[in-house]
């Protein structure tokens, strides 16, 4: 009877929820904030990301598939794909090494050579017709190493946030895999000395043709890098397959107005490569099938062997070797840091071994006292050490005398001779002091991307904790100016003009907790430095 009772009871409960379920009363809630899948299919195909915070989350879209040095092939798939998680990054001798050695300066740092063309997509949109201007990011690490997902401080969902902007990051081929010439050996390698830039090239394509569907507007493309990506920046300027793919460019902490490696140069080092790995004189055929065919860091080991240098070519007819080309189509921002690799800094980067607490201290920013710095000056500047910090001072009246230490000696070269072409270029130092190691570093290479990204918060926060109203101040003066170069190819906003560099002026934005215009604020300063 009690079983009966039991079944019987059961059976009412299961018959209540079926009733319910049909009159729609057990639709389970949403909780406000919660994160949700969001669905977005483009030309390419559907995808499913993430949607949280008001930002939607797409990682790890393949936009190409590629045989090792070979053109990209653009990749495109039936369902729906995920999107939530990086995929692997070029290979770069990561597995050649202990990985607990590299452990700390990638969040991924799974090798895959046939899985590395990738894009991310953060964007607070999915409508087609939102029309966000897009920033399309292009990670650091020289032409060698480095991925979309090497630090939290490329990640763009604070700023698609902050600026109402669709922020794109990607992978691409790199070093051997993405340089080596091998041009001589069939026209299905013509450009293989430039594949890097064929790869991402294939990537503004990608952008172009499907990027609306996630809320972008594809003819208001920003490219943006750091350190090697200004130079990636810089050569995607001079490539004319590359015109109407971007309309904007930033180039921060590197690139210049040319190249000067050239097919010969590529030709000689692939030569040399051959000969060192006993091949010369074989068929091309088994020449390239050896090459395709050798593991990665076999391939890595032996080009290093013979100093094969991974970076653009200047071939006469895919890269011309010139920013010259986009001259008055394509409006440049270009910035450095303060101290660029000379910062104060040393002990953030794995520093010296100190040989005593006392000489550490010397050498620590609270702890210097007037009379060290002034003999570090004489140490670094001889006679001219007055002068020096005289100078210093008066291009940078906020800071105080032991940041000329770190100063780094820039020059305007890249800005005069964009404008000389006939182009429209904006310049920025960023000379905002850092609280860290318990007082203020003079801010590294890279220590500009978290401040333009919005990147203060769970990010980066340690590195301004004590200071983080001028910071944030800071911060939102440089993310306010990237987002309007974005929109209108003009840095300016309502409470901070930007005036266009020009040879009379010289006009440089001085991003700081106070941030300013100079006009040519340091040339006295460098020309002395320089000599």
């Amino acid at each position: 009877m009690r079983k009966f009772l039991a079944f019987m009871l059961i059976l009412m409960m299961t018959l209540s929820s079926i009733s319910a379920l049909a009159a729609g009363e057990l639709s389970y809630e949403v909780r406000k904030g919660a994160t949700v899948p969001v669905f977005v299919k483009s030309a390419a195909g559907e995808t499913v990301g993430l949607s949280y915070g008001g930002v939607n989350v797409f990682k790890g879209i393949p936009y190409a598939t590629a045989e090792r040095f070979k053109e990209p092939v653009p990749f495109t798939w039936e369902g729906i794909r995920q999107a939530n998680r990086y995929t692997e990054i070029c290979p770069q001798g990561i597995s050649a090494v202990n990985r607990n050695e590299v452990q700390n300066l990638c969040n991924y740092i799974v090798e895959g050579e046939d899985t590395c063309l990738s894009i991310n997509i953060w964007t607070p949109s999915v409508d087609p017709e939102a029309k966000l201007p897009v920033l399309v990011w292009l990670h650091g690490g020289g032409y060698s190493s480095g991925s979309s997902a090497e630090h939290r401080i490329y990640e763009g969902y604070n700023l698609a946030k902050y600026g109402n902007v669709v922020f794109v990051s990607l992978n691409h081929r790199l070093n051997y895999l993405g340089f080596l010439d091998l041009s001589e050996y069939g026209e299905e390698f013509k450009y293989s000395a430039n594949l890097s830039f064929v790869d991402i090239l294939c990537a503004l394509e990608w952008v172009h043709d499907n990027i609306a569907a996630y809320g972008g507007d594809p003819n208001c493309v920003t490219i943006d890098g750091q350190s090697g990506g200004g130079g990636k920046v810089a050569t995607l300027m001079g490539i004319p397959r590359a015109e109407g793919l971007f309309h904007r460019a930033v180039a921060q902490s590197g690139g210049s107005a040319s190249s000067t490696r050239t097919s010969e140069t590529s030709r000689a080092q692939t030569a040399e490569l051959v000969k060192y790995l006993g091949l010369e004189g074989k068929p091309g055929e088994e020449i390239v099938k050896t090459l395709q065919e050798m593991p990665y860091d076999e391939l890595r080991a032996a080009c290093r062997e013979v100093k094969y240098s991974a970076g653009p070519t200047i071939d006469g007819d895919f890269y011309t070797g010139s920013v010259a080309f986009s001259a008055g189509k394509v409006p440049l921002m270009r910035t450095s840091v303060f101290s660029e690799f000379t910062s104060n800094a040393g002990p953030l980067y794995g520093g010296p071994v100190w040989e005593s607490k006392e000489v550490y201290l010397e050498n620590y920013f609270p702890a210097m006292t007037d009379e060290i710095v002034i003999a570090k000056y004489q140490e670094k500047y001889g006679d001219k050490w007055q002068e020096v910090m005289d100078e210093f001072l008066k291009a940078y009246p906020d800071h105080k005398a032991v940041d000329g230490l770190y100063v780094t000696n820039r020059n305007n070269n890249f800005v005069t001779d964009y404008t000389n072409m006939g182009g429209t270029a904006y310049q920025a130092v960023i000379a905002y002091n850092q609280p860290l190691l318990g007082g203020i570093t003079a801010i590294h290479t890279g220590g500009d991307i978290f401040l333009f990204f919005r990147n203060t918060k769970n990010v980066a926060d340690y590195w301004i904790m004590g200071d983080e109203e001028n910071a944030e101040r800071c911060s939102m003066a440089m993310a306010d100016a990237l987002v309007a170069f974005m929109k209108t190819g003009d840095p300016s906003t309502e409470s901070l003009a930007w005036p266009a560099f020009t040879i009379q002026e010289g006009a440089t934005m001085i991003f700081d907790a106070n941030s300013r215009v100079g006009y040519f604020h340091d040339a006295d300063l460098m020309a002395l430095i320089a000599k």
